[in-house]
């Protein structure tokens, strides 16, 4: 019996998909490492937990200050270009943002400028973004569709 790790190259990374334990032909998945589940209204066990641990565990997504996640709210503008930045790794941008609705202090502020800098997203003019404004179907497509390079 041994261990065995089966793994794919994804744009240049190793990506796990399997590890477990066996012994030729029959292959056990090891158990997953424990995790304290940081939301409180993330229950376990829900049809989305497991997402919720990747987003968490890969630091796409990180919640609320307040301990939530809040799994059935929709999502902003804002909250969308800083998963795909944080994604990227946060890189910093020397870029000249000119949306009036983006305060440079603001949470989402480096990854409206990252996002602005590559062309994944737009503003809705040239001074304004709607940061705090729900995504659209069609904004969310384009959106993934730039950063997955057009």
């Amino acid at each position: 019996m041994g261990v065995c790790v089966l793994a794919r190259f994804v744009n240049g990374v190793c990506e796990q998909i399997f590890h477990g334990v066996g012994h030729h032909d029959h292959l056990v998945p090891l158990a997953a490492a424990p995790w304290t589940n940081p939301y409180t209204d993330v229950t376990e066990g829900r049809w989305y937990s497991e997402a919720v641990r990747f987003v968490t565990e890969n630091g796409l997504m990180s919640g609320f200050g307040d301990g939530t996640l809040g799994p059935g709210q929709p999502i902003t503008r804002g909250q969308v270009v800083q998963i795909l930045h944080n994604r990227e790794g946060r890189p910093s941008v020397n870029y000249l943002m000119q949306f009036e609705d983006v305060p440079s202090g603001a949470w989402y502020a480096e990854a409206v400028r990252w996002a602005a800098s590559e062309g994944v997203a737009s503003g809705y003019s040239s001074d304004t973004f709607g940061p705090g404004d729900h995504i659209t179907r069609e904004q969310l497509a384009v959106m993934l569709w730039r950063y997955a390079g057009s």
